[in-house]
Formats: structure tokens, C-alpha cells, sequence
């Protein structure tokens, strides 16, 4: 095997799907998390802002059918958030405060919820909520405070 194959082989991972995935780079995801923080604070600061509410989105289902287009979330959020498995999601940012994310993760009979990744309790204040009514809730409640 040579050098370039070894180096592709240590960067790059297949899912039991067959789709070809990146391995996940943590230390320069923290730098990032650290840029994008930087960025939004100073934003808020400047602009007299308490706080943003950044949502991830909804899923869209079919007109009556349980299936819909593949999510995309909103790219403000993917920004925070490089996954797609987070429709509901939203993340609240706060100058002087972490980014605290309330992930929706249903206790759905039907279909599969959204697993947190093992990269996000490190990046984030996560609380998870089990209805979009239960996040949209834990939001308002620390907005209201504000």
C-alpha cells in the first residue's frame, strides 16, 4: 500500500452503508466552534443583542405521507452543528455564555430518532427535549429571563 493510500485510509472511514465519510477532526472542530463563538459575541455585543436562537428547521414531509426530501438544516446551524441528523434543533447563543443546544430527539414508534453525536457533549451545553413544543418551551423559558 502506498504513502497517499495509507494517508486516505487513516483520513477517511466507510459507513455500513458504503458511502465514504470523513473521520471527524475534534481539534479543529474546537477551533472552529472558537472562531464562530468569537464571531457571534461580538456580533451581539456590537448590535446590543441578550442573545440568538439559531434553528436548525423541520423536517417537510409529503402531502399525506410519513417520507419527505432529505433534511437540510438551516446553514447558520450546520455552521454549529456539521450533522444532518437535527431537524428541531435549535441552539442558543448568549455573549459570555457556551452555545447551549436543545436537541430534539422523539420517543417515536415510527420512525428512528436522531442519535446526539459523541462530539457534542464537548461542544456544546446539551439538553435534550422530546417534542418540538418541549424545546420551542425550554427556549422561551431562558429568553424570558433576558
Amino acid at each position: 500500500m502506498g504513502t497517499k493510500v495509507r494517508r486516505l485510509a487513516t483520513m477517511q472511514r466507510i459507513s455500513a452503508t458504503g458511502a465514504l465519510r470523513l473521520a471527524f477532526d475534534h481539534t479543529g472542530y474546537q477551533d472552529h466552534l472558537a472562531t464562530l463563538a468569537a464571531q457571534w459575541e461580538r456580533f451581539l455585543t456590537e448590535e446590543r443583542f441578550d442573545a440568538a436562537a439559531v434553528p436548525a428547521g423541520e423536517v417537510v414531509n409529503r402531502f399525506q405521507d410519513d417520507l419527505g426530501p432529505p433534511f437540510v438544516p438551516n446553514p447558520h446551524f450546520a455552521r454549529w452543528f456539521p450533522s444532518d441528523d437535527c431537524a428541531g434543533s435549535v441552539l442558543l447563543l448568549r455573549p459570555g455564555q457556551g452555545a447551549k443546544l436543545y436537541f430534539l430527539a422523539p420517543d417515536d414508534y415510527w420512525h428512528q430518532p436522531p442519535a446526539l453525536p459523541a462530539w457534542a457533549d464537548a461542544a456544546f451545553n446539551v439538553e435534550p427535549q422530546c417534542t418540538s413544543a418541549a424545546v420551542q418551551d425550554a427556549v422561551a423559558a431562558q429568553l424570558a429571563g433576558l
